[in-house]
């Protein structure tokens, strides 16, 4: 079941039938024992600007570090998100999606591979400035968002010019934001968005330097013949703009 863009606050687990949607269950008894790394409604209450402690303490009790902290929006069910995190143990991990389904499996990948560094969260990442303070985040992926292809239903593209000034707001300097996607006009839009929000261009960033990730989606259309179009992009120290 998808989450309506509304307070990312609010508990939804509680307000739904758990045996119509076994993933409510598993999310309602992770909530309770924290058996597997899922959060969404109240429980995200007090994480802005503090998942860095979030993450020491489910390393058990290791003090917060300076560690890159790197959010996936639009996670899936995890399998880009927890190869991330396995190639780069020195560094956290956040996915982010709009169902039960996607943010419970992903985080049930991530106890399976034995993975520290990652949660996962329901929510839509239009309302990120309640999880997210200022400054907190030092990348952004975002791999073949829904493309809403019919011209009337563009508007609803998550990656528009206000979503690009608010990742360039929750981006620390020099943090990046990396995005894929099918269509070759959502693309354009988003380069023209990131721009305008004060991102430039940037070469494949060092950070993944020696891996090329492929999400579940791009290996689909590569195997219909359809290149992605993406590219990355950096947030400056001073007021540069593209």
């Amino acid at each position: 079941m998808p989450l309506c863009p509304t307070d990312i606050l609010k508990d939804i687990s509680s307000t739904l039938n758990p045996s119509v949607n076994p993933y409510v269950a598993k999310m309602t008894a992770a909530l309770a024992d924290g058996s597997i790394p899922v959060l969404q409604g109240s429980a995200l209450k007090d994480r802005r600007g503090h998942w860095r402690e979030a993450f020491a303490g489910q390393r058990e009790n290791q003090a917060p570090s300076n560690r890159k902290l790197i959010v996936e929006i639009g996670c899936h069910l995890g399998l880009t998100l927890n190869q991330m995190a396995g190639n780069h143990q020195d560094a956290d991990f956040i996915g982010m999606d709009i169902t039960f389904k996607r943010v419970v499996t992903a985080a049930e990948r991530a106890v399976r591979q034995g993975h520290r560094n990652v949660i996962t969260v329901l929510g839509n990442a239009r309302a990120m400035d309640s999880i997210f303070a200022d400054g907190e985040v030092d990348g952004f992926v975002i791999f073949f968002p829904d493309p809403w292809l019919k011209r009337a239903q563009s508007k609803n593209r998550l990656v528009d010019e206000a979503f690009a000034a608010l990742l360039a707001t929750k981006l620390a300097p020099n943090g990046f934001v990396w995005m894929k996607t099918d269509q070759e006009i959502y693309f354009k839009e988003a380069r023209e968005a990131f721009c305008r929000a004060g991102l430039t261009p940037s070469e494949p960033i060092d950070f993944f330097a020696g891996h090329a990730y492929e999400s579940t989606f791009e290996r689909r259309f590569r195997l219909q013949g359809l290149p992605p179009h993406g590219g990355q992009w950096q947030k400056p120290f001073d007021d540069r703009l593209c």
